[in-house]
This record gives structure tokens, sequence and C-alpha cells, in this order.
């Protein structure tokens, strides 16, 4: 009698102590190369190479202006009137391309793990989960420029022509997911995970990272308007 009534007490011991969250099994998930000094030097690696794809990715856009129709080339002189342009704006876009080569980069030699640990307990991105962040970045989306046009309706069109607007679309709507994802991968996948594993107040994992996007992406002249 002893054996069942020992299985029936541990029985209700487990049932006693809860499941762990998805959230905790992700960060939980990192081996054992995951240490805050490997967390640094990965998140330094990253915008390295970030940094350096930037440069040299401008370049080449920079190279292509005279190749591309005169619709989409800028009309000054200069990096301020390249940026700006349509060709511009899809050069800027494809240099968040270095955040996935340097995410890979550091998870495959620093954290010894691969990059499709980033994405969640089953490594791949959920196909629900995607169509329901899609749906509610669009919603939000179009509430804000709705709530911005309201809030200052002196806003004017922009010059571009409407051939031009749908001919860079498709390449815009593709990069600009390459932008996004990328943002992500490294301020909602790679460092809440490393920290979270680290250190258990939200305070750190959670905060930290917020507040670094947040400051990467402050401007002080359009804060001041």
């Amino acid at each position: 009698m002893a054996v069942p009534d020992a299985q029936a007490g541990h029985s209700r011991r487990a049932r006693m102590i809860p499941e762990p969250t998805a959230f905790e099994r992700y960060c939980s998930s990192p081996n054992g190369k995951m240490t805050l000094l490997r967390l640094i030097f990965g998140t330094v690696v990253i915008l390295l190479v970030w940094t350096l794809s930037t440069f040299a990715v401008v370049r080449i856009g920079w190279g292509f202006v005279a190749l591309v129709p005169d619709s989409l080339r800028p009309d000054g002189y200069g990096m301020e009137a390249f940026l700006t342009s349509p060709i511009g704006v899809l050069t800027a876009l494809v240099t968040f391309c270095g955040i996935w080569a340097g995410a890979w980069l550091v998870m495959r030699w620093i954290h010894r793990e691969p990059l499709s640990a980033l994405f969640g307990n089953s490594h791949r991105i959920s196909r629900s989960g995607f169509l329901n962040g899609f749906v509610a970045v669009f919603l939000t989306s179009i509430f804000s420029e709705v709530l911005l046009y309201a809030l200052d309706p002196v806003i004017q069109r922009g010059s571009i022509g409407l051939s031009v607007w749908l001919m860079a679309l498709v390449p815009v709507a593709m990069l600009a997911f390459v932008q996004t994802s990328a943002e992500e991968l490294l301020f909602r996948g790679y460092l809440p995970r490393g920290l979270a594993r680290l250190f258990r107040s939200p305070l750190v994992w959670a905060l930290l990272p917020t507040l670094v996007f947040t400051a990467l992406h402050w401007s002080g002249d359009s804060a001041l308007r």
C-alpha cells in the first residue's frame, strides 16, 4: 500500500507544479553558451555586420542610380537626395539584411545554436501567428495614418507618380518585411531571450531592449514639431 500512496502523492505534487509558459520554455532553451559576455559580444557583432553591410549596400545602390529609370532617380545631388528617392528607399530597406546575416553568424559561431531557435519553441514561424500579426499591423497602420491626417490635415501628397508607386509597391512591401522582421529578430528575439535567461526581472529583459529600440528610432526634430 505504500507504493500506491507514494505514487498518488507524487501525482498530486506534479499537478500542483504549474507547467512552464511558452516564453519560459523559449528562454530556457539557450545552452551553456549563453552568458552575459557572449550576449554583449554577439550584440556588438550583429550591429557591426549591420553597419558594414549598410555602407556596402548604400555604395552599391548609389552606383546603380544611372541604371534605373528616371522616375526612380533622386531629384538632386548628394546622399540626402539619394536616400529620399525611390531607389534610395529600396536601398535603405535592403540594408536590414545585415541584421539577419549578423544574427546568423552570432547564433552559429558564438552560441552554437541554429538561427531558427530565435523563432520560438518550435523553431519555425507560426502561420496563424504571422497572419494575426499581419492583420493587427495592417489595421493599426491604417488607423494611425487616418489619425495623423486628422491631427495634421495640411499633409500633402508626395510628388511620386502613380505608375512609379505601383512599380515600387511589391519590392517595397517585400523589403519592408525584411526590415520589420530583422528588427523583431534582434529586439524581440535575440536580446529578450538572452537577457531573460540571465535575469529574471522584466525590467531587464523586456524594458532594456525596448529602450534601445526606441532610442535608435527617436527623432528629436520630429518630437519638437
